[in-house]
């Protein structure tokens, strides 16, 4: 399954020279949480507004360059546990999407995981799978710069606050942002304000918010949790439903740590070892196929392979070979021939039908049919070959 279901137009590029001050404005006025940075025209990384908590904004001379964090670029056509796989090793929240050497788009963490959650080898996970955050607890009269590092090394954007060892309040990195730097949604920073945080003269004017205590910037909002039990894409709908990166997660009364959007990727990533083929294609760019068409083959072949997995135990090859007929006439026929290859057998199988996802299907039955009938009784089943 690849990434093209989830890539986003809508993100901000700006130029390394443009300073920080009019990178606040923008990730605020268009309510985003990064944006792409070029050089030249060229991408060189990007700045994730959550990272400028622990930057000091005092001018607007001050460049963004210097902030920068470089970044992997995938694919248009990237699979989506490699690019669950680049987005963890990279740790950053959103990652850039190139198609024919020309970035397109940005894809989210969040989104990533919840599509990589669909695929059959991740469908039953539960949140108990994830390994949870466990952050030093925040107190009320802890100072607020306790927060702001934390939510920097956790990858976390939602922190429960302690009073007495029970869950008293809850904070955002939102809720600081907003003290922090008078950011204020859907509002624009006043030129006053602006003003002043650019005159060092006036540096002195302005309150240390990070010795300000945390229950300063308690937050209205109600805490939002899941449990150890919370099947995985279902506490991934509450972070998209919410715009939150990390939630908490609650056993009863009993406080058990915080699930990230990076620890998912992590979990999810590493899928991609367990894998036990490989698929090859011959003749599919040939077709004159629709993308939905494209996404359906990708689907199918997402779905189904796994349950071949299952059923041979061992490493295998899936050959794929397309064929269309009638290409002149107003319909056209697809013929999907299928060769299996694993240790010591090999299993052909092939169908044909006006529809090429039908004449998918069809093959997959065949194989079915044909993986099962060869297994039956046989004592290789299980046994492990080397690669």
């Amino acid at each position: 399954m690849d990434i093209k279901s989830i890539v986003k137009e809508d993100f901000i590029v700006l130029d390394d020279q443009t300073s920080l001050a009019e990178l606040i404005g923008k990730l605020r006025s268009q309510e985003k949480r990064s944006s792409l940075i070029f050089r030249k025209q060229k991408y060189i990384g990007l700045v994730e507004k959550k990272k400028l908590l622990r930057v000091r904004l005092d001018s607007t001379e001050v460049k963004l360059g210097k902030y920068v964090q470089q970044t992997p670029i995938l694919n248009s056509n990237s699979e989506v546990l490699e690019a669950a796989l680049l987005m963890f090793e990279s740790g950053a929240e959103y990652l850039p999407v190139q198609e024919d050497k020309k970035i397109i788009g940005v894809v989210d963490g969040v989104s990533l995981a919840r599509l990589a959650a669909d695929l059959p080898q991740a469908k039953k996970l539960t949140v108990s799978d994830i390994k949870l955050s466990q952050p030093a607890k925040i107190g009320l009269d802890d100072p607020i710069a306790l927060v702001i590092d934390a939510m920097h090394d956790e990858s976390a954007d939602l922190f429960p606050v302690f009073d007495k060892g029970k869950i008293s309040t809850v904070i955002a990195y939102k809720d600081i942002l907003r003290r922090y730097l008078n950011w204020s949604p859907k509002r624009d920073l006043s030129v006053q304000y602006n003003s002043m945080i650019s005159s060092r003269s006036t540096e002195s004017e302005i309150p240390n918010t990070s010795t300000l205590p945390v229950r300063d910037f308690s937050s209205n909002k109600e805490l939002v949790t899941v449990t150890p039990t919370t099947k995985l894409s279902d506490a991934l709908d509450l972070l998209q439903k919410n715009v939150l990166v990390s939630v908490v997660v609650m056993d009863k009364d009993t406080y058990k740590g915080i699930l990230t959007t990076k620890n998912i990727l992590k979990a999810l990533a590493a899928l991609v070892e367990t894998q036990n083929y490989s698929v090859q294609y011959i003749g599919l760019k040939e077709l004159n196929l629709m993308p939905h068409q494209q996404a359906s083959i990708q689907r199918i072949i997402d779905t189904e392979a796994p349950k071949i997995e299952y059923e041979i135990n061992n490493h295998f090859i899936l050959v794929f070979h397309f064929k269309e007929y009638n290409k002149k006439g107003t319909r056209q026929k697809f013929s999907v021939h299928l060769r299996v290859e694993y240790p010591g057998k090999v299993i052909v199988c092939e169908d044909d039908d006006w529809k090429i996802e039908d004449a998918l299907h069809k093959v997959f039955d065949h194989l079915g049919n044909a993986v099962k009938k060869k297994f039956h009784g046989d004592t290789t089943k299980g046994r492990t070959y080397q690669k």
